[in-house]
């Protein structure tokens, strides 16, 4: 499995869903802030919020998203599963 964390430098919740992840030591496979110069990256994965978590399987399809601010519970939920 593989995730991707797609941020941005002007998100203030970005900055809060980062803090929050590091306290309970997680690291996404690859961390992506979307800015103009790779905006084609965000439209080949339709994200279109920040922050935006995805989860994909090894054939590189998505098997969960999470978008926006959740309570750490429920990125426990889904992360502790891959």
């Amino acid at each position: 499995m593989t995730t991707i964390k797609f941020t941005a430098e002007h998100c203030p919740t970005c900055r809060k869903l980062s803090t929050a992840l590091d306290s309970i030591g997680y690291k996404a496979t690859k961390e992506i802030e979307i800015n103009e110069s790779n905006i084609n990256v965000a439209r080949q994965y339709n994200i279109s919020s920040f922050p935006t978590i995805l989860v994909l399987d090894d054939n590189k399809e998505e098997v969960k998203r999470i978008v926006g601010l959740h309570p750490l519970s429920r990125y426990k939920e889904v992360l502790d599963k891959i």
